[in-house]
Protein backbone atom coordinates (compact mmCIF):
# COMPACT_ATOMS: atom_id res chain seq x y z
CA UNK A 1 0.00 0.00 0.00
CA UNK A 2 1.45 3.50 -1.19
CA UNK A 3 2.36 5.71 1.86
CA UNK A 4 -0.81 7.55 3.34
CA UNK A 5 -1.42 9.71 6.17
CA UNK A 6 -4.25 8.80 8.56
CA UNK A 7 -5.70 9.92 11.33
CA UNK A 8 -6.16 7.96 14.89
CA UNK A 9 -9.27 6.54 14.32
CA UNK A 10 -8.48 5.80 10.95
CA UNK A 11 -5.53 3.99 11.60
CA UNK A 12 -7.33 2.58 14.68
CA UNK A 13 -9.88 0.72 12.72
CA UNK A 14 -6.71 -0.77 10.45
CA UNK A 15 -4.66 -2.09 13.34
CA UNK A 16 -7.69 -3.40 14.77
CA UNK A 17 -8.66 -5.56 11.39
CA UNK A 18 -5.13 -7.02 11.53
CA UNK A 19 -5.36 -8.17 15.16
CA UNK A 20 -8.57 -9.59 14.83
CA UNK A 21 -7.89 -11.07 11.21
CA UNK A 22 -11.52 -9.87 10.05
CA UNK A 23 -10.45 -8.53 6.79
CA UNK A 24 -12.26 -9.28 3.29
CA UNK A 25 -11.81 -8.35 0.43
CA UNK A 26 -14.76 -6.97 -1.58
CA UNK A 27 -17.13 -9.06 -3.84
CA UNK A 28 -18.24 -7.81 -7.19
CA UNK A 29 -21.53 -6.20 -6.94
CA UNK A 30 -20.30 -4.23 -3.96
CA UNK A 31 -20.57 -0.62 -4.31
CA UNK A 32 -17.39 1.16 -1.45
CA UNK A 33 -18.77 4.10 0.11
CA UNK A 34 -15.96 5.08 2.15
CA UNK A 35 -12.51 4.44 1.42
CA UNK A 36 -11.92 7.56 -0.95
CA UNK A 37 -13.17 9.69 2.08
CA UNK A 38 -10.73 7.48 4.37
CA UNK A 39 -8.05 8.23 1.61
CA UNK A 40 -7.24 4.15 1.51
CA UNK A 41 -6.64 2.72 -1.57
CA UNK A 42 -9.19 0.39 -2.44
CA UNK A 43 -7.43 -1.95 -4.78
CA UNK A 44 -5.33 -2.40 -1.61
CA UNK A 45 -6.99 -2.22 1.69
CA UNK A 46 -9.26 -5.01 3.03
CA UNK A 47 -11.87 -4.37 5.15
CA UNK A 48 -14.41 -6.86 7.43
CA UNK A 49 -17.80 -6.70 5.33
CA UNK A 50 -18.52 -10.59 5.47
CA UNK A 51 -21.82 -11.63 6.45
CA UNK A 52 -21.31 -14.72 8.27
CA UNK A 53 -24.95 -16.00 8.70
CA UNK A 54 -26.57 -14.65 5.70
CA UNK A 55 -26.55 -15.43 1.59
CA UNK A 56 -26.80 -12.23 -0.80
CA UNK A 57 -29.78 -12.47 -3.15
CA UNK A 58 -29.75 -9.48 -4.51
CA UNK A 59 -26.93 -6.79 -5.50
CA UNK A 60 -26.57 -2.72 -4.06
CA UNK A 61 -27.40 -1.88 -7.96
CA UNK A 62 -30.21 -4.10 -8.71
CA UNK A 63 -33.01 -2.54 -10.33
CA UNK A 64 -36.13 -1.76 -8.52
CA UNK A 65 -38.47 -3.94 -10.09
CA UNK A 66 -36.06 -6.70 -8.86
CA UNK A 67 -36.72 -5.44 -5.51
CA UNK A 68 -39.64 -5.70 -5.76
CA UNK A 69 -40.21 -8.84 -6.80
CA UNK A 70 -38.45 -10.49 -3.75
CA UNK A 71 -40.66 -8.53 -1.21
CA UNK A 72 -43.14 -11.10 -0.80
CA UNK A 73 -40.27 -13.65 -0.53
CA UNK A 74 -39.23 -12.70 2.98
CA UNK A 75 -39.59 -10.34 6.29
CA UNK A 76 -37.64 -7.17 6.12
CA UNK A 77 -35.64 -5.60 8.92
CA UNK A 78 -38.02 -2.72 8.97
CA UNK A 79 -40.96 -4.87 9.51
CA UNK A 80 -39.02 -6.19 12.39
CA UNK A 81 -40.49 -3.90 14.95
CA UNK A 82 -44.30 -4.68 13.51
CA UNK A 83 -44.04 -8.16 14.82
CA UNK A 84 -43.02 -7.31 18.27
CA UNK A 85 -45.59 -4.80 18.85
CA UNK A 86 -43.71 -1.64 18.64
CA UNK A 87 -44.15 0.27 15.33
CA UNK A 88 -46.00 3.22 16.02
CA UNK A 89 -47.16 3.31 12.45
CA UNK A 90 -47.12 -0.23 11.05
CA UNK A 91 -49.24 -3.80 12.34
CA UNK A 92 -48.05 -7.34 11.99
CA UNK A 93 -51.66 -7.67 10.09
CA UNK A 94 -49.92 -4.98 7.53
CA UNK A 95 -47.04 -7.09 6.98
CA UNK A 96 -48.80 -10.14 6.85
CA UNK A 97 -51.13 -8.91 4.07
CA UNK A 98 -48.59 -7.30 2.39
CA UNK A 99 -47.00 -10.75 1.97
CA UNK A 100 -49.77 -12.10 0.80
CA UNK A 101 -50.47 -9.41 -1.88
CA UNK A 102 -53.44 -7.95 -0.86
CA UNK A 103 -51.93 -4.60 0.77
CA UNK A 104 -52.28 -1.35 -0.77
CA UNK A 105 -48.87 -0.50 -2.51
CA UNK A 106 -47.07 1.92 -0.51
CA UNK A 107 -46.86 5.25 -2.58
CA UNK A 108 -43.53 6.98 -2.20
CA UNK A 109 -43.86 10.79 -1.47
CA UNK A 110 -41.38 13.92 -0.72
CA UNK A 111 -40.23 12.74 2.77
CA UNK A 112 -39.16 9.53 1.31
CA UNK A 113 -37.46 10.83 -1.55
CA UNK A 114 -35.59 13.24 0.61
CA UNK A 115 -34.28 10.47 2.96
CA UNK A 116 -33.25 8.90 -0.20
CA UNK A 117 -31.28 11.90 -1.44
CA UNK A 118 -29.93 12.33 2.27
CA UNK A 119 -28.28 9.11 2.34
CA UNK A 120 -24.54 9.10 0.90
CA UNK A 121 -24.29 12.69 2.33
CA UNK A 122 -25.01 11.33 6.16
CA UNK A 123 -23.38 8.14 4.87
CA UNK A 124 -20.00 10.03 4.19
CA UNK A 125 -20.47 12.22 7.15
CA UNK A 126 -20.67 9.20 9.19
CA UNK A 127 -17.09 8.25 8.21
CA UNK A 128 -15.82 11.42 8.31
CA UNK A 129 -16.57 11.46 12.03
CA UNK A 130 -15.85 7.70 12.98
CA UNK A 131 -13.09 7.16 10.91
CA UNK A 132 -15.12 3.68 10.02
CA UNK A 133 -15.26 3.12 6.44
CA UNK A 134 -18.79 1.54 4.81
CA UNK A 135 -19.86 -0.39 1.59
CA UNK A 136 -23.42 -0.92 0.49
CA UNK A 137 -24.81 -4.35 0.10
CA UNK A 138 -27.76 -5.53 -1.44
CA UNK A 139 -30.75 -8.27 -0.34
CA UNK A 140 -29.66 -10.60 2.15
CA UNK A 141 -31.58 -13.60 3.42
CA UNK A 142 -30.22 -15.63 6.69
CA UNK A 143 -28.91 -19.43 5.58
CA UNK A 144 -30.98 -20.65 8.48
CA UNK A 145 -34.00 -19.16 7.58
CA UNK A 146 -34.37 -17.93 4.06
CA UNK A 147 -37.43 -15.69 4.54
CA UNK A 148 -35.72 -13.72 7.45
CA UNK A 149 -33.85 -10.87 5.14
CA UNK A 150 -32.22 -7.35 5.59
CA UNK A 151 -31.05 -5.08 3.13
CA UNK A 152 -28.97 -3.15 5.11
CA UNK A 153 -27.54 0.65 4.55
CA UNK A 154 -24.09 -0.37 4.75
CA UNK A 155 -21.88 -2.78 6.25
CA UNK A 156 -19.00 -1.53 8.06
CA UNK A 157 -15.52 -2.48 8.23
CA UNK A 158 -14.96 -2.55 12.08
CA UNK A 159 -17.61 -5.70 11.65
CA UNK A 160 -21.00 -3.58 12.12
CA UNK A 161 -23.69 -2.77 10.09
CA UNK A 162 -24.58 1.28 9.64
CA UNK A 163 -28.40 2.15 8.87
CA UNK A 164 -29.09 5.72 8.18
CA UNK A 165 -32.09 7.60 9.20
CA UNK A 166 -34.02 11.26 8.56
CA UNK A 167 -36.57 12.53 10.64
CA UNK A 168 -37.95 15.67 11.75
CA UNK A 169 -36.85 18.03 15.02
CA UNK A 170 -40.07 17.18 16.57
CA UNK A 171 -38.92 13.76 16.79
CA UNK A 172 -35.92 14.88 18.96
CA UNK A 173 -37.08 13.38 22.16
CA UNK A 174 -37.02 9.72 20.24
CA UNK A 175 -33.20 10.09 20.28
CA UNK A 176 -30.13 10.32 22.71
CA UNK A 177 -26.36 9.90 22.10
CA UNK A 178 -25.52 9.73 25.69
CA UNK A 179 -27.96 6.93 26.82
CA UNK A 180 -27.67 5.47 23.51
CA UNK A 181 -31.61 5.43 22.51
CA UNK A 182 -33.19 5.11 19.21
CA UNK A 183 -36.75 4.91 18.52
CA UNK A 184 -37.96 1.22 19.12
CA UNK A 185 -38.55 1.22 14.99
CA UNK A 186 -34.89 1.26 14.47
CA UNK A 187 -33.81 -1.10 17.61
CA UNK A 188 -35.87 -3.38 16.08
CA UNK A 189 -34.73 -2.59 12.94
CA UNK A 190 -30.89 -3.00 13.80
CA UNK A 191 -31.54 -6.03 15.52
CA UNK A 192 -33.41 -8.01 12.58
CA UNK A 193 -30.41 -6.88 10.36
CA UNK A 194 -27.68 -8.78 13.05
CA UNK A 195 -29.63 -11.71 13.38
CA UNK A 196 -29.75 -12.55 9.73
CA UNK A 197 -26.38 -11.30 8.51
CA UNK A 198 -24.38 -12.31 12.15
CA UNK A 199 -23.06 -8.82 12.84
CA UNK A 200 -21.54 -8.28 16.28
CA UNK A 201 -23.48 -4.22 16.16
CA UNK A 202 -25.30 -1.53 14.73
CA UNK A 203 -24.48 2.35 14.05
CA UNK A 204 -27.33 4.82 13.31
CA UNK A 205 -26.38 7.58 11.67
CA UNK A 206 -29.48 10.21 11.78
CA UNK A 207 -30.16 13.64 10.61
CA UNK A 208 -32.89 15.17 13.14
CA UNK A 209 -34.37 17.96 11.69
CA UNK A 210 -30.38 19.37 10.94
CA UNK A 211 -28.93 17.67 14.12
CA UNK A 212 -26.55 14.96 13.37
CA UNK A 213 -26.15 11.77 15.37
CA UNK A 214 -24.33 8.33 15.62
CA UNK A 215 -25.42 5.79 17.87
CA UNK A 216 -24.20 2.82 18.73
CA UNK A 217 -26.86 -0.44 19.39
CA UNK A 218 -25.13 -3.75 20.51
CA UNK A 219 -26.63 -6.86 19.03
CA UNK A 220 -28.95 -8.50 22.00
CA UNK A 221 -29.11 -12.10 21.38
CA UNK A 222 -31.94 -12.35 23.61
CA UNK A 223 -33.67 -9.67 21.32
CA UNK A 224 -33.25 -11.42 17.77
CA UNK A 225 -34.11 -15.09 19.63
CA UNK A 226 -37.56 -13.35 20.31
CA UNK A 227 -37.62 -11.86 16.79
CA UNK A 228 -36.85 -15.10 15.61
CA UNK A 229 -39.72 -16.64 16.83
CA UNK A 230 -42.00 -13.83 15.60
CA UNK A 231 -40.81 -13.96 12.29
CA UNK A 232 -41.40 -17.93 11.92
CA UNK A 233 -44.99 -17.86 13.51
CA UNK A 234 -45.49 -14.92 10.90
CA UNK A 235 -44.30 -16.80 7.93
CA UNK A 236 -45.82 -19.93 9.33
CA UNK A 237 -49.11 -17.93 8.97
CA UNK A 238 -48.22 -16.48 6.07
CA UNK A 239 -47.89 -20.36 4.04
CA UNK A 240 -51.18 -21.73 6.47
CA UNK A 241 -53.35 -18.54 4.72
CA UNK A 242 -53.97 -18.03 9.02
CA UNK A 243 -53.34 -14.12 9.24
CA UNK A 244 -52.59 -12.51 12.71
CA UNK A 245 -54.80 -10.87 14.79
CA UNK A 246 -53.80 -7.20 14.81
CA UNK A 247 -52.04 -5.63 17.48
CA UNK A 248 -52.50 -1.56 17.13
CA UNK A 249 -55.72 0.70 17.92
CA UNK A 250 -55.75 1.98 14.20
CA UNK A 251 -55.46 -1.47 12.69
CA UNK A 252 -57.98 -2.94 15.58
CA UNK A 253 -60.61 -0.77 14.84
CA UNK A 254 -60.78 -1.40 11.04
CA UNK A 255 -60.44 -5.14 11.81
CA UNK A 256 -63.84 -4.78 13.17
CA UNK A 257 -65.60 -1.92 12.15
CA UNK A 258 -69.02 -3.53 13.52
CA UNK A 259 -70.15 -4.96 16.61
CA UNK A 260 -72.56 -7.92 17.21
CA UNK A 261 -75.64 -6.90 19.06
CA UNK A 262 -75.49 -9.01 22.54
CA UNK A 263 -72.56 -10.72 21.65
CA UNK A 264 -70.58 -10.74 25.23
CA UNK A 265 -66.44 -10.85 25.52
CA UNK A 266 -65.01 -11.97 28.86
CA UNK A 267 -62.06 -10.45 30.07
CA UNK A 268 -59.00 -11.77 30.51
CA UNK A 269 -57.05 -10.31 33.88
CA UNK A 270 -54.65 -9.18 31.80
CA UNK A 271 -57.64 -7.43 29.75
CA UNK A 272 -59.02 -6.33 33.34
CA UNK A 273 -55.76 -4.35 33.94
CA UNK A 274 -55.78 -2.78 31.04
CA UNK A 275 -59.43 -1.49 31.81
CA UNK A 276 -58.32 -0.02 34.82
CA UNK A 277 -55.38 1.87 33.25
CA UNK A 278 -57.50 3.14 30.73
CA UNK A 279 -59.70 4.51 33.72
CA UNK A 280 -57.23 5.61 35.21
CA UNK A 281 -55.68 7.69 32.19
CA UNK A 282 -58.67 9.24 31.33
CA UNK A 283 -58.75 10.31 35.02
CA UNK A 284 -55.16 11.85 34.20
CA UNK A 285 -56.15 13.48 31.16
CA UNK A 286 -58.81 15.27 32.81
CA UNK A 287 -56.72 16.65 35.82
CA UNK A 288 -54.15 17.59 33.27
CA UNK A 289 -56.84 19.64 31.59
CA UNK A 290 -58.17 21.59 34.65
CA UNK A 291 -54.40 22.72 35.19
CA UNK A 292 -54.15 23.60 31.95
CA UNK A 293 -57.00 25.27 32.31
CA UNK A 294 -55.95 27.25 35.12
CA UNK A 295 -52.86 28.28 33.75
CA UNK A 296 -54.10 29.53 30.08
CA UNK A 297 -56.44 31.71 32.52
CA UNK A 298 -53.39 33.44 34.38
CA UNK A 299 -51.59 33.51 31.42
CA UNK A 300 -54.31 34.95 29.08
CA UNK A 301 -55.54 37.13 31.84
CA UNK A 302 -51.89 38.96 31.80
CA UNK A 303 -51.86 39.37 27.94
CA UNK A 304 -55.58 40.57 27.78
CA UNK A 305 -55.56 41.99 24.15
CA UNK A 306 -51.84 42.00 23.06
CA UNK A 307 -51.05 38.99 20.06
CA UNK A 308 -47.11 37.70 21.63
CA UNK A 309 -45.94 37.07 25.22
CA UNK A 310 -42.40 37.63 25.58
CA UNK A 311 -39.83 36.89 28.12
CA UNK A 312 -37.64 39.49 29.32
CA UNK A 313 -35.16 38.51 26.99
CA UNK A 314 -37.26 38.77 24.13
CA UNK A 315 -38.00 34.89 23.75
CA UNK A 316 -41.00 34.16 22.63
CA UNK A 317 -43.07 32.14 25.11
CA UNK A 318 -46.53 32.43 23.56
CA UNK A 319 -48.93 33.89 20.99
CA UNK A 320 -52.84 34.25 20.77
CA UNK A 321 -53.81 35.98 17.59
CA UNK A 322 -56.79 35.86 15.82
CA UNK A 323 -56.89 32.76 13.38
CA UNK A 324 -58.68 30.23 14.75
CA UNK A 325 -62.01 28.82 14.43
CA UNK A 326 -64.56 31.10 12.48
CA UNK A 327 -67.76 31.75 14.68
CA UNK A 328 -70.64 31.32 12.36
CA UNK A 329 -73.16 31.75 14.80
CA UNK A 330 -71.68 34.77 16.18
CA UNK A 331 -71.46 36.35 12.87
CA UNK A 332 -74.87 35.39 11.97
CA UNK A 333 -76.29 37.09 15.07
CA UNK A 334 -74.15 40.40 14.50
CA UNK A 335 -74.62 40.39 10.45
CA UNK A 336 -77.68 37.83 9.42
CA UNK A 337 -77.85 40.08 5.49
CA UNK A 338 -74.47 38.86 5.00
CA UNK A 339 -74.67 35.50 6.50
CA UNK A 340 -78.26 34.98 4.01
CA UNK A 341 -75.25 36.46 1.20
CA UNK A 342 -73.06 33.99 1.37
CA UNK A 343 -74.53 31.11 2.99
CA UNK A 344 -74.23 28.28 0.15
CA UNK A 345 -77.15 25.23 0.28
CA UNK A 346 -74.77 21.76 0.63
CA UNK A 347 -76.33 18.07 -0.71
CA UNK A 348 -75.71 15.66 2.71
CA UNK A 349 -78.10 12.01 3.57
CA UNK A 350 -80.97 12.46 5.73
CA UNK A 351 -79.34 10.28 8.78
CA UNK A 352 -82.79 10.54 10.83
CA UNK A 353 -84.52 9.63 7.73
CA UNK A 354 -82.07 6.54 6.55
CA UNK A 355 -81.97 5.16 9.64
CA UNK A 356 -86.04 4.70 9.82
CA UNK A 357 -86.49 3.39 6.18
CA UNK A 358 -83.08 1.32 6.42
CA UNK A 359 -82.35 0.22 10.12
CA UNK A 360 -79.84 -2.27 9.64
CA UNK A 361 -78.04 -0.32 7.10
CA UNK A 362 -77.43 2.72 9.17
CA UNK A 363 -76.40 1.06 12.25
CA UNK A 364 -74.06 -0.79 9.89
CA UNK A 365 -72.08 2.06 9.05
CA UNK A 366 -72.27 3.84 12.70
CA UNK A 367 -69.16 4.05 14.21
CA UNK A 368 -68.22 2.05 17.33
CA UNK A 369 -67.81 4.08 20.57
CA UNK A 370 -65.66 2.91 23.07
CA UNK A 371 -66.61 3.85 26.79
CA UNK A 372 -65.10 2.43 30.46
Amino acid sequence: MSEQTLSPAQQAQIDNRDVEGKWKQKQHGDVDDSLGVLGIDEQTETVDYSFPEATQILRADASREEWLAERRHGIGSSEASALMGENRYKDVLDVYEDKIGVAEPVQSNYRMRRGLAMEPGIREEFTLQTGIATQRRGLLANKERPYMRASVDSMTSDGGILEIKTTSYHNRGDWDEEEGRVPPEAYWQVQHSMGVTGRSHAWVAADIGGDFMIIRVDRNDDDIEALRGAVDELWDRKEAGNPPEPNSLEKIQSTYPTAEPGKKATASPEVEKAVSQFAAAKEDEAAAKERQKTARAVIEGHMKDAEELVAEDGTRLATNKQNSTFSKSKFTKEHPELARQFTVQKEDIDTKALSQAHPDLYTEFRARRFSV
